[in-house]
């Protein structure tokens, strides 16, 4: 959800002067500094945002959502229009909320209409895909790229994935300048294009440079290469195997779901048919429909002497993969 860490330093600067000078009675005098919550509580908005922050990341505890969410909404609610994006994100994924995608995208207009530039990338974000309200891809278009051209690296990006539901060249260009700025996204985005017109030794560097940066959805694309054979003259299932692995690790849940596939079949890396499963468990949970169908089709199947087959199992876990889109899996649902 933070795109990076807030940096605080805190400094203590000690006048031993007039601590001497001022005695025993100077403590009285003294006022205690009032605590985030107290202050948000009245009603200082940029202490709810701040409040909001240090309780989404955890700080020196664990992270409370919950109770994120809360500051969060209280700082919109005083017109801190940074807390309107990142409670509207919250509610979008049904982070420490209820997930409401109406609300959400009430929430990033409001934060857009008041020229903040992440509630309009959001806005654009739902609008493109239609969620919380009507699909507007003209919309998104237009903000994505009055967002680039005032030098928003993301939505430069974002403003390619619009573009290639009507036009592959554009978006193409677009990713190809976005790459050429250095945006690493860009480069996987545009390397995903060229694989898909066939350029995949073109397309190779710009995956492995953008996997080495941590971008995962490179590393997930890279390792469908290799497990596929179009790296070199045969299929590598270990080398990909690994590359699942890394974007796994950053939480991309096609790498989770990748990997748990190899460990299933043993294929490039030792078997592990139930460690697969619990993977595939916790990432459809997550809410990625592909993991929910590999699960139900496990069970289905099964893995003689580990998995015993379950089919009422399996047709449960292949409902759970139609409700999140998977159209195949609603077949096996029934």
């Amino acid at each position: 959800m933070r795109a990076a860490q807030d940096r605080r330093a805190s400094l203590a600067l000690l006048w031993v002067g007039v601590v001497v000078a001022c005695g025993a009675g100077c403590g009285a005098a003294q006022t205690k500094p009032r605590s985030l919550d107290a202050r948000c509580e009245g009603g200082e908005a940029a202490a709810c945002l701040r409040l909001g922050l240090r309780l989404e990341d955890g700080g020196d505890d664990l992270p409370d959502a919950v109770s994120a969410a809360k500051a969060y909404a209280a700082a919109c609610q005083l017109e801190e229009l940074e807390g309107c994006w990142r409670e509207g994100a919250m509610l979008r994924m049904g982070q420490g909320v209820k997930r409401d995608a109406s609300r959400a995208r009430r929430l990033f207009a409001k934060a857009c209409a008041g020229q903040l530039a992440m509630g309009c990338l959001h806005l654009a974000e739902v609008e493109r895909l239609g969620e919380g309200g009507a699909k507007d891809l003209d919309s998104a278009v237009r903000r994505y790229d009055r967002l680039c051209r005032g030098g928003l690296k993301q939505a430069c990006n974002d403003l390619g994935v619009a573009q290639q539901a009507r036009s592959a060249a554009t978006a193409t260009a677009t990713f190809r300048a976005s790459c050429a700025a250095g945006d690493q996204l860009g480069c996987a985005n545009l390397a995903v294009l060229l694989v898909k017109s066939g350029e995949v030794p073109a397309a190779l560097p710009l995956l492995q440079r953008a996997c080495h940066a941590d971008e995962a959805g490179a590393c997930v694309q890279l390792a469908v290469l290799y497990e596929t054979g179009r790296v070199g003259d045969k299929k590598d299932p270990t080398r990909a195997g690994m590359l699942y692995q890394r974007a796994c690790k950053k939480g991309h849940e096609d790498g989770c779901s990748g990997l748990a596939l190899l460990l299933f079949l043993g294929r490039g890396v030792p078997a592990k048919p139930l460690r697969a499963m619990q993977i595939w468990r916790a990432v459809c949970e997550a809410g990625h429909g592909p993991s929910c169908l590999n699960l139900a089709t496990a069970y289905r199947l099964g893995r003689e002497g580990v998995v015993p087959i379950d089919a009422k199992a399996g047709a449960a876990w292949a409902a759970q993969a139609c409700k999140l889109g998977v159209a195949s899996a609603c077949v096996a649902a029934k």
